[in-house]
């Protein structure tokens, strides 16, 4: 029995081991593509301001993107705005041309004072395929450290006392 325990232990970790393994190789792969945003002019069409920006990684993939609003007379200045539409947030946004429109008026009515302002484009690509093998990776060391306590305990309680505990040692004989 406690050989078969010490198979399934070996087969246990191993399994754990390599699914982390994959897991991590995945992460760092995918943390190595390069994305990088490029090209972001912007133009007024009545009262909405129109961004445009060419995101180059690869294509099929999920990215995050968001737009800030910057001014250069004050480089702490940072606006996130929330009256978008277009490509923005959680999609495929890989390719040229894509566009962002943002209703200022909605945000600002009087509008905004000075010519200083300028936009950015941030980008990051959402690892989707990393999430599952997390939680695949995880599920089998749940389900492998229950087996060994509920195998382990059963074969703790199999075995005969005599077998955990040594014998005693002789009194030596009185005189």
């Amino acid at each position: 029995m406690q050989t078969i325990m010490k198979r399934f232990r070996s087969l246990c970790h191993l399994l754990v081991a390599t699914l982390l393994l994959e897991t991590s190789f995945i992460s760092a792969a995918r943390a190595g593509e390069d994305v990088s945003v490029k090209n972001v002019r912007f133009e007024m069409s009545g009262q909405v301001i129109n961004v445009f920006y060419d995101l180059q990684g690869p294509e099929g993939e999920n990215y995050n993107v968001r737009l800030l609003l910057k001014r250069k007379q004050n480089p702490s200045f940072q606006y996130a705005p929330r009256s978008l539409t277009g490509d923005f947030g959680q999609g495929r946004f890989a390719g040229i041309k894509r566009q962002i429109t943002w209703d200022i008026l909605k945000e600002f009515q009087e509008g905004l004072e000075g010519t200083d302002y300028y936009f950015v484009v941030e980008a990051e690509m959402i690892s989707s395929g990393t999430s599952i093998l997390w939680y695949i990776g995880g599920g089998a060391a749940i389900i492998a450290g229950a087996a060994v306590l509920l195998l382990g305990k059963q074969a703790q309680t199999g075995t005969a006392a005599t077998d955990v505990f040594p014998k005693p040692i002789g009194r030596p004989a009185g005189n």
